[in-house]
């Protein structure tokens, strides 16, 4: 099969007649934060102090081959060239799925403009992505499209809620990493997590410290409506 990547709806297959040679996409490295204790040999590690382990961002490499080179003119190469710099080099962040990973995508960038001379000289140009550390998946939880016999891939859960009066409900974060859903609610209601009451307003809600932490979330919901939460897992 060949490989495609799509960056920002664009194909380079389809729009730019370019096919993947090859990528590599690495896994991201671990943030540390040590430090050494006073008048021992004993080192603390702080990386977790919040929970989680902190990701840098990962560097994901594509070497570009442009479809039947030889039989391209050089004028089309130069307007590719320019095309696909136009494209690429604005600063935009933003969706990257690569073919071989058709259920996730990465949140990328392009930071240094790549070399297009070689795209003239010999047809191919490594372009490099910057991305944010975990692959995200491109279906939102609660959707029917899951797998039974793969939790990486398809989990089942009820992410909408018709609430009447006083509720729990659990949610689960089958990913790798904390998770802040958008909440929306047709009326005013409450939210309690681990003691912490959230107000939850009519319409479209973000808390950023309500995190859906890894594995089983319980929640209270008081309130007369329907909720819903949106969310999409994280993985490495």
């Amino acid at each position: 099969m060949m490989r495609d990547i799509t960056f920002l709806d664009k194909s380079f297959q389809n729009d730019f007649g370019c096919q993947v040679k090859s990528g590599k996409v690495p896994p991201p490295n671990k943030r540390k934060n040590k430090q050494q204790v006073a008048f021992s040999n004993y080192v603390e590690d702080f990386s977790e102090l919040y929970g989680m382990q902190v990701y840098e961002e990962r560097t994901l490499t594509y070497v570009i081959h442009l479809i039947d080179y030889k039989g391209v003119s050089s004028q089309r190469v130069y307007d590719l060239e320019e095309e696909i710099n136009n494209f690429i080099m604005p600063g935009m962040r933003g969706q990257l799925i690569d073919s071989f990973m058709p259920d996730v995508y990465f949140e990328a960038e392009v930071i240094t403009g790549p070399d297009l001379e070689l795209l003239k000289e010999t047809g191919e140009q490594t372009i490099e992505f910057v991305a944010y550390p975990f692959k995200i998946f491109l279906l939102e939880e609660g959707n029917d499209e899951w797998d039974p016999y793969n939790l990486e891939k398809g989990f089942s859960q009820l992410t909408e809620y018709q609430i009447n009066g006083v509720q729990e409900i659990k949610l689960w974060n089958v990913g790798v990493n904390l998770l802040n859903p958008v909440i929306d609610s047709s009326e005013r209601m409450t939210i309690e997590k681990e003691g912490q009451i959230y107000e939850v307003q009519k319409g479209e809600n973000r808390f950023i410290d309500l995190p859906l932490m890894p594995g089983e979330n319980n929640l209270t919901i008081k309130g007369n409506g329907l909720i819903t939460f949106h969310f999409h897992r994280e993985l490495i």
